[in-house]
């Protein structure tokens, strides 16, 4: 209330996210925990995270500024950097993936497209750059995105979802 945060109620994904870099910014403490206090259950097909949002990567994007000037605001970027990149790189896998399983409204070319339009954005181009990626998959897929390969991209979302 003393500083005015409010969600953004124009947002559809991410609003969340937001809150936290812009709550951070007036903490004079935070405590981490490894220890999960909620668990989140998604039981509605009707959820952002189930449902195709056209102009979801520009909220990722959005999302990967405000992160990365917060870290930066903080000085506490360089040590978060990897994370921060390969934090990104999994929303635009998530936006890429929806494309293709979630966007029943397009053909296959549009949706090549629309993928591409993705891998080619300099935000993630510069995100690609020297990532230190552990999990194999997220590797895997990072390596076919900074290759450009969008039809492998899309079998592979593909084949994902017949295994």
């Amino acid at each position: 209330e003393e500083h005015h945060l409010r969600f953004d109620e124009t947002t559809r994904n991410n609003e969340d996210t937001w809150f936290n870099l812009a709550y951070l910014r007036y903490c004079k403490k935070i405590f981490v925990s490894a220890s999960p206090f909620y668990h989140y259950i998604n039981h509605q097909s009707g959820s952002a995270s189930r449902r195709y949002i056209d102009n979801i990567i520009e909220i990722y994007i959005e999302t990967y500024r405000r992160s990365t000037t917060f870290l930066k605001e903080a000085e506490m970027y360089d040590c978060n950097e990897q994370f921060c990149k390969s934090y990104f790189i999994g929303l635009c896998i998530g936006a890429l993936n929806g494309i293709v399983l979630q966007a029943t409204q397009y053909s296959k070319k549009e949706k090549l497209k629309k993928m591409r339009d993705i891998v080619e954005r300099p935000e993630l181009r510069d995100a690609l750059k020297d990532l230190q990626e552990p999990d194999k998959k997220k590797r895997m897929i990072a390596f076919l995105m900074r290759r450009r390969w969008v039809r492998l991209l899309y079998s592979a979302f593909r084949l994902k979802e017949k295994l």
